[in-house]
């Protein structure tokens, strides 16, 4: 795992009060896959492959599709989710 997707986890366990290991994990509650999720958006959004944020959580690359497409409709649909992965991606880049 790199500095830059081990520093995305971080934050986004920090965000959520998960663990590493509950998004990395089997379990599947509605706050664990949205932070999941969410954390596939913005590995994506930032050039990782399929095949390696499927790695990164031990998932499929079409439960990453997936995601990925749930978490684009909720942004789409959504003012305050969309403002929360602005917020995310922000704290991201400040520690780049």
């Amino acid at each position: 795992m790199t500095k830059s997707e081990e520093r995305l986890l971080r934050i986004i366990c920090e965000e959520y009060g998960l663990t590493f290991g509950d998004l990395t994990g089997r379990r599947r509650t509605q706050s664990i896959s949205e932070a999941r999720f969410i954390a596939m958006y913005i590995l994506r959004l930032r050039g990782q492959t399929l095949q390696r944020i499927g790695e990164l959580f031990n998932r499929s690359h079409s439960t990453v599709i997936f995601g990925l497409q749930t978490v684009a409709n909720m942004r789409d649909t959504d003012r305050h989710f969309a403002q929360k992965i602005s917020r995310l991606i922000a704290t991201l880049e400040q520690h780049d």
